[in-house]
């Protein structure tokens, strides 16, 4: 299209677009480019340019319109050349239609704002300990503890030990303090990698356990002496000293300190809306497909 055509257009593509929404029955038809080729004549109307440049928002008015002129031209071209009739070409055209559906009816009354209520709900009590919760860690841990027999299930059993060993525990869980802080882990797998070497400095009759905890709050599943070590460290990486416990002598590894966060009711639901969006509309599309099939006969080849 020339400069002079879309100096001309221009106010003419603005008073279609503003009088199209109202304009009823009279404006239905109305086009904003007429395509004339070799081949053929074509409208570009203004209710296609209307839809085309609402989702394209930003986007000048004037290149979209050319882009749609160079469809229609290359559609004349196609038909004059006997393409439109070729199966392939018909496919695409119930693939684009399928597509235009989905964009243009299907998909608005499912924006993030318009979701059924009872979607939003249900992820919001799913999701909520991810928007809100306590100030939280997680950390692995070297326990060494004396040896339980098993339980009567034949899995070991929790450990528990006495003062005495303690005491002949603290010593050694000291030395593995001190062989992290020589060389440091960078990740709790380089952690659980040291169990064999830990292992070996125990007398007989004890063992060591490396475990990874996951993410726990102060008021979480773990005994309060365990918690309160792991809640003064404020750096990822950091290691506190010894300490015991009921099932033994701990050196613990904090691997992450989150904040805690406590998002307001607004913004709670706002997030939600707009994580769920693309999963609400495929369980729906998909609901409308099932429904589509109950009423339609379809037929595979073998």
């Amino acid at each position: 299209m020339s400069a002079r055509a879309r100096r001309l257009l221009g106010p003419l593509l603005l008073a279609a677009l503003g009088a199209a929404p109202a304009a009823g029955a009279r404006a239905e038809g109305a086009w904003v480019a007429r395509v004339q080729s070799p081949h053929g004549e074509a409208l570009v109307r203004a209710e296609d340019l209307a839809r085309y440049a609402a989702a394209r928002p930003g986007r000048p008015l004037g290149a979209l319109l050319d882009e749609l002129v160079d469809v229609e031209l290359l559609a004349l071209k196609a038909r004059a050349e006997g393409l439109s009739a070729r199966p392939d070409a018909a496919h695409a055209r119930d693939r684009a239609a399928a597509w235009r559906y989905l964009k243009e009816s299907f998909e608005p009354p499912l924006s993030a704002a318009r979701l059924p209520a009872r979607y939003v709900e249900q992820a919001t009590r799913q999701n909520l300990r991810l928007f809100r919760h306590p100030e939280l860690r997680e950390a692995s841990h070297v326990l060494l503890t004396a040896l339980s027999p098993p339980s009567a299930d034949g899995r070991p059993a929790r450990p528990r030990v006495t003062p005495a060993d303690v005491a002949l525990l603290t010593p050694l869980a000291a030395r593995v303090a001190e062989d992290l802080r020589a060389r440091p882990v960078a990740s709790d797998e380089e952690l659980l990698a040291r169990r064999d070497l830990y292992a070996a400095w125990l007398p007989s009759g004890y063992e060591v356990r490396v475990e990874r905890l996951g993410r726990f709050s102060r008021e979480g599943p773990y005994v309060r002496p365990f918690a309160d070590a792991c809640f003064a460290l404020r750096e990822p990486g950091a290691l506190t000293p010894p300490f015991a416990t009921e099932f033994g002598v701990h050196v613990a590894r904090v691997s992450a300190v989150v904040p805690a966060l406590h998002t307001p009711d607004e913004a709670l639901e706002r997030e939600v809306r707009a994580r769920l969006v693309d999963e609400v509309r495929a369980l729906e599309l998909q609901r409308a497909l099932d429904a589509e099939r109950q009423r339609a006969d379809v037929w595979v080849a073998p």
